[in-house]
């Protein structure tokens, strides 16, 4: 644990640290937050940054260091919370510094680490284009509320062709707690993939078509505050023409293997290791390092269990960790399960892990259960040991899967 500016660090590794936690006492403003800096879209030459506000009268600096000798350029001043940094280079770490000013106090966040996109996009080493054409002059379905919070300006035709993924681009014109969301169904309306377009204002989301060819159906909605239920703003159908299923290879909501973040940490730590099995144990000694069991989760304060959230936080139960495991495994193009099932003698206790592919099967891999560390107290006498006990462990009664969820 490190002191700055009497602000608690938290780190997620020793060159990453993508959020400063302040503690109520020590905050400038006397409420406990977050101050964090992610990316909310991207591409090989661009990322979206953003922060969230921290009181009304701050002014931000974004710096940019364009290699490892940590030499900033300024590239944002000024009282917003985004930032589109283009002209970038593909598949390119940038190091980013957030610095924040307010009634005479500064705050600086070290450097959070990016990667980009590389320029083509590959699952299995197969190269993939996204979008390809519209197959009609009909525009897709829209309902009453549809340009009221949401106008689209990718494609609007009612049936479009893509290899393997896609991107939605519009302006989100929601606000408050009005929510904008989508539902993508696959051609057997057996998988549907369900996400939430948070970013306000202009937007990008990549949608990913996970479970082979054929017609998928994209349903956007809005919902006005919590205690609505979700109306429809517009339908579409998108026909995938790869012949692949890359379900196990994919980014998913919950485990998003394309963000910048995840991508810049994973491909560090793996080197150039090519290995699966050594990857997988390097990326499961790293969780077990920097994560550890939220045992508020557990007792059931609800917390994000995704990918992103659980490296921000540094905490997780079961899912979080499969959810991070599986995100950083897909960055090294290895594919990997994550499995919701029971465990236990009376099968009713609910768990998550995972199974990785590398030679010729699936290997089971239950990375929380490794975890020597709850609530950042070890449960382990030198509080510094790793284990692998349920790493490539055998099919067994005490795991019993019921569904693979991504």
């Amino acid at each position: 644990m490190m002191r700055l500016l009497s602000i608690t660090l938290i780190f997620c590794s020793a060159f990453y640290s993508p959020v400063l936690f302040f503690s109520g006492k020590e905050s400038m403003t006397g409420i406990e937050k977050e101050f964090y800096l992610e990316s909310s879209f991207y591409g090989a030459n661009y990322l979206h940054l953003k922060w969230n506000e921290w009181q009304d009268s701050a002014v931000y600096t974004l710096s940019c260091s364009a290699g490892s000798n940590m030499e900033y350029e300024t590239i944002y001043n000024g009282s917003g919370t985004e930032f589109i940094h283009q002209g970038l280079k593909p598949n390119t770490v940038y190091y980013y510094r957030l610095s924040v000013k307010s009634k005479g106090k500064s705050v600086q966040l070290i450097p959070v680490a990016m990667r980009t996109l590389p320029e083509v996009i590959q699952f299995g080493g197969i190269p993939v284009k996204g979008f390809i054409s519209n197959l009609t002059e009909k525009p897709m379905t829209k309902f009453p509320e549809y340009g009221k919070t949401l106008l689209i300006t990718s494609s609007v035709a009612g049936n479009f062709s893509a290899d393997s993924f896609f991107m939605v681009k519009g302006t989100n014109y929601s606000s408050g707690q009005q929510k904008i969301g989508f539902v993508l169904e696959d051609p057997g309306k057996s998988n549907i993939t369900w996400g939430i377009m948070e970013q306000k204002g202009y937007f990008e989301k990549m949608i990913f078509l996970r479970y082979g060819p054929g017609n998928y159906t994209l349903k956007i909605m809005k919902k006005s505050d919590p205690a609505d239920y979700w109306r429809y703003l517009s339908v579409q159908t998108v026909t995938n023409i790869n012949p692949e299923d890359f379900r196990y290879l994919m980014p998913s909501e919950s485990a998003q293997s394309f963000d910048p973040l995840i991508r810049a940490i994973t491909l560090q730590l793996c080197g150039k290791e090519t290995n699966p099995s050594n990857i997988a144990v390097l990326l499961h000694d790293y969780i077990i390092k920097t994560v550890f069991f939220d045992n508020e989760v557990y007792e059931g304060f609800s917390k994000p269990e995704d990918a992103l959230s659980v490296l921000k936080r540094g905490s997780a139960v079961c899912a979080g960790y499969a959810h991070l495991y599986s995100a950083m495994l897909r960055v090294m193009n290895i594919p990997v399960k994550f499995i919701a099932g029971k465990t236990g003698d009376s099968v009713t206790v609910n768990h998550a892990w995972n199974e990785v592919w590398w030679g010729n099967g699936w290997h089971i891999i239950a990375v929380s259960w490794d975890d020597p560390l709850t609530n950042g107290h070890s449960d382990y006498p030198d509080g510094d040991n790793l284990r692998w006990k349920y790493f490539n462990i055998l099919p067994s009664p005490i795991l019993i899967p019921v569904n693979e969820k991504e």
